[in-house]
Parts: structure tokens; sequence; C-alpha cells
């Protein structure tokens, strides 16, 4: 077994066919094999790290457990659920209304079909789960109520800070439905994909909000790694990056909307953006993003056994070197939780 596959997830496979997906020696399919009942549990752990001249710096985690249930098959199709356990986020200062986060988001799920390979092609029932997390809110959100000492303003007005946003977000369907499709779209991204294992293959990807909230276009290098696939696994990576002279006029103008929200002075403006440029011109500053992914699959049943991705935004010059890492790691925990899966 290759050194990026653990023992651990060989291990739970051991008993599936490990070469179904190979087309000869040099092209590899990559196919789900799912049955109505089955069940894939996912960890996730998600950090972001500044970097200033070797000093470092973890400014969040968050993370907790994903389930995919297979809820129906057919020649065509599949259809699954996707539901959360015990989500955690570090801005959640609270431990009563991180609580009450995790709980109410147990109650979060989506369902999803896929084509007959187990790409993603609709997501189904996006107003049914809004209207249930728009119910579910407020009955949560009166236990901890009763449970935060009335005392403690600080954790109450946490809670209702908190409250507010997922109200926010349940009642806006396309937005639920968008941020339960960004946890699957990578574990499923390379289903359908027929690959030939000697070639790379160039695509267009989204650096989202890289720089002051702006998305960026990038072309993206996909392969596989042959040196850690084998006939059971296959191991597939990506890189893209985004250069100085993409992202330099979004930093100048993420830096002028900063002041500009101090000042309505223009004349102020823009003696500070003229010495802000001639600053960065003489010190040589420099703006660049890289993006590395690695998908590994269990070929014999087509379920992702781990997914992470990297992505580092840098700004340095003469003087000093800042790194904003965000690294997000899944990993395949098994097929089962206290309740069994539910099917239709």
């Amino acid at each position: 077994m290759k050194k990026c596959i653990t023992a651990a997830l060989a291990a739970a496979f051991f008993t599936l066919p490990s070469f179904a997906q190979w087309q000869g020696d040099l092209t590899v399919a990559i196919i789900a094999y799912w049955a109505k009942g089955d069940r894939a549990v996912y960890k996730t752990e998600s950090t972001v790290t500044q970097v200033r001249d070797s000093v470092e710096t973890v400014q969040h985690k968050s993370g907790g457990t994903t389930i995919i249930d297979i809820l129906d098959e057919t020649d065509s199709s599949y259809v699954f659920r996707l539901g959360y356990r015990g989500l955690y986020d570090s801005v959640i200062e609270n431990e009563l209304v991180q609580q009450f986060s995790a709980e109410l988001l147990d109650s979060l799920s989506m369902e999803f079909r896929t084509n007959e390979f187990g790409s993603l092609t609709h997501i189904l029932g996006a107003g049914d789960s809004s209207r249930k997390m728009c119910d579910r809110l407020p009955l949560v959100k009166k236990k901890y109520e009763k449970l935060i000492p009335r005392k403690d303003k600080q954790a109450r007005e946490e809670l209702e800070q908190l409250a507010g946003g997922y109200n926010a977000l349940f009642s806006n369907t396309d937005a639920l439905s968008d941020l339960c499709y960004l946890d699957v779209k990578d574990l499923l991204k390379y289903h359908g994909w027929e690959m030939d294992t000697t070639t790379s293959y160039t695509g267009s990807y989204t650096f989202e909000k890289v720089i002051g909230g702006q998305d960026v276009e990038s072309e993206i290098e996909t392969w596989v790694d042959k040196e850690s696939s084998d006939s059971a696994y296959v191991c597939v990576r990506s890189y893209a990056s985004l250069d100085n002279d993409s992202l330099m006029p979004i930093m100048e103008k993420s830096v002028e909307s900063q002041f500009r929200s101090r000042t309505a002075d223009e004349d102020e403006l823009q003696e500070y953006m003229s010495k802000w440029l001639e600053e960065a011109a003489s010190t040589n500053m420099e703006v660049t993003a890289e993006r590395y992914s690695i998908c590994i699959v269990h070929l014999g049943s087509g379920w992702p056994v781990a997914l992470g991705v990297k992505q580092v935004v840098r700004i340095k010059n003469d003087e000093e070197c800042f790194d904003q890492i965000s690294i997000t790691e899944t990993n395949y925990a098994g097929s089962s939780l206290d309740e069994p899966a539910v099917t239709k």
C-alpha cells in the first residue's frame, strides 16, 4: 500500500474488488459502485494559519463529521442525503453557544442526485431543508437561552448574533444549497472522469475571495499521481496559481477600499494611495496565490477515502514575507454512526 494511504483505510476496504476501474495500464475511470443503504462517514478539519517572518499563528479552526447516505439507486442515477454531526467553529467563543450551533446543525441535511458515475447533477428538496431548519432554529435557541446564565450578557449576545446569522442563511434556499454543495463537490469532483495516467489535464478554476473578497479566474492542472496510486486506489492531484500581475491590481483596490471606509476626504485618499503605491514599488512588493489538492478514491467502491486542499496567499517585499495558509483535510472514517442509515 502506498504511503499516502493509511493502513486503517486499507483495512476498511479489504474485502472489496480492487481492479474494477483500471482500463489497461494507462487509463483509470472513477465510477461509483454504491447501493441503496450504503453510508460513508467523513471527518473534516479546516485550519487558517498566518505566517509572518517564520512566526506561525493559527487564526481559525473548524470541522466536524459529514455523512453521506445512499437513499436510492437506478441504472442511471443515485440519490444521497448529506448530513452533519458535531460541527464546530473556533469563531464561536462560548461553549454553550458552540453546543447550540452543533445541535442545530445536526438537523441539517440536503439531498443530491448524481448520474450513474456518481457525478453531481441536481440538488433535491432544498426548499424542504430550508423550511425544516427555519422551524428548528427557534426551538433550539429557546433551549439554550434557558441554559445560558442571565448574567452572562456576552454569551447571550453571541447566541443572538449567531441565531440571526443562521436565520438569514436558512431563509435563503440558494445560499443554504450552495453551502451544502461545497461540502461534497470536491469529494466527488472526479467521478465520471476517465483519465490517462500519462496526461496532464488543464481546466479553469476560481480562487474564491482570494483578496478583498474578490474571485479570480485561473487555470488548473490535474493529473494522476502514479507513484501514489495502486491497483486498489487512485490518487488525483491538482495545482493552480495566480501571479503578481493578476493579484496586484486587486490588492490595490482592496487597500483603497479599506482606506476609503475610514475617510471621506478624496484628497487624503489620493495622498495615502500615492504613498502606498510608491512604497510597494520601492520595496518590490509581490502578491501570489497557489492551490494544491490531493484526492484518493477507492476504485472498487468509488468512495473517496482522503481529500486534502491547501491554499497559500503570499504577500512579500524586500523586508518581510506574509503567508495566509488555508488547509482542509477530509478523511473516510467508516460506514456507521450510532443510528443506522435510513432509506426510502
